[in-house]
């Protein structure tokens, strides 16, 4: 960025980071609902796919198929313990984070624990609301 930009132009800022512990709490928090929501839309995802039927299959879905094959070849079924687990290789390599982890203080909540607990009744920031979290954001602002 210095090369195309030009020096002095405080497009880097240097050193240890005491000022933004605000915008890094914010982007774990994001990370952590995004990251759940992620899961949820996979799980749908899989259950769909598993379940949708395959016109080329005789309508059979993926997950009949499977069941139907290790019938018919009933030595795979000794080796499965769990239908859902199916295609998992447990003794596969792990995936290596792309990215490193901030560490910062905890912030203090700006509520006190009856606030918390009527924002927590009043809201569930995993439902889906069709905007990506939006207008629940929205109705806890303005809560």
């Amino acid at each position: 960025m210095l090369i195309n930009k030009g020096l002095n132009r405080g497009s880097y800022i240097g050193g240890q980071s005491f000022h933004n512990q605000r915008i890094e709490r914010l982007w774990r928090d994001l990370f952590r609902c995004i990251t759940k929501n992620f899961v949820l839309a996979l799980e749908e995802f899989t259950r769909s796919w598993n379940n949708h039927k395959l016109r080329t299959e005789s309508n059979f879905t993926p997950r009949q198929l499977f069941i139907n094959g290790a019938i018919q070849n009933s030595s795979v079924l000794d080796n499965i313990v769990n239908l859902n687990d199916y295609g998992i290789d447990w003794e596969g390599p792990l995936s290596e984070p792309e990215f490193e982890q901030v560490n910062i203080n905890e912030i203090s909540n700006i509520l006190n624990s009856q606030q918390l607990i009527l924002l927590q009744q009043n809201f569930n920031v995993l439902n889906y609301d069709g905007n990506f979290g939006i207008n629940i954001y929205i109705q806890v602002k303005n809560f």
